[in-house]
């Protein structure tokens, strides 16, 4: 069985990551998908805009430990709110051999390169 993570990000403390979580479970869930509590990632109250996150960089630490091989996020804006930095975790994921799917792009499918949900997310994010 596929080892999953999850990512999660909201903005300010009056928002609640339960919501997006609650909605990868069931994503995971549905895929056959193995998702253990360590594997959830998330940053409380912090905005996108940085590229230094405690939970995206403890996940991105097991990424290179090979704990998970598949990371979920709700949305590229979760992840990333630059292409730039985007692409820059994109591609450290893929040098760990760990594929990417974001839920509410292309369906939740992922790429060989991630290219479909690069492009989607490219557009979305700011520059």
């Amino acid at each position: 069985m596929k080892r999953a993570a999850f990512y999660v990000r909201v903005s300010t403390v009056d928002q609640h990551p339960e919501t997006q979580l609650r909605e990868l479970r069931e994503y995971a869930e549905h895929r056959g998908l193995s998702v253990v509590q360590e594997q959830e990632y998330v940053d409380h109250g912090i905005g996108g805009t940085k590229a230094r996150r405690p939970a995206l960089d403890r996940m991105l630490e097991d990424a290179r430990r090979r704990r998970f091989d598949t990371l979920i996020v709700w949305s590229c804006d979760r992840l990333a709110r630059s292409t730039k930095h985007f692409l820059q975790v994109l591609d450290e994921l893929d040098s760990c051999g760990v594929q990417f799917s974001g839920v509410m792009q292309s369906g939740g499918r992922s790429t060989d390169r991630y290219m479909s949900t690069t492009n989607s997310c490219a557009k979305r994010s700011r520059p």
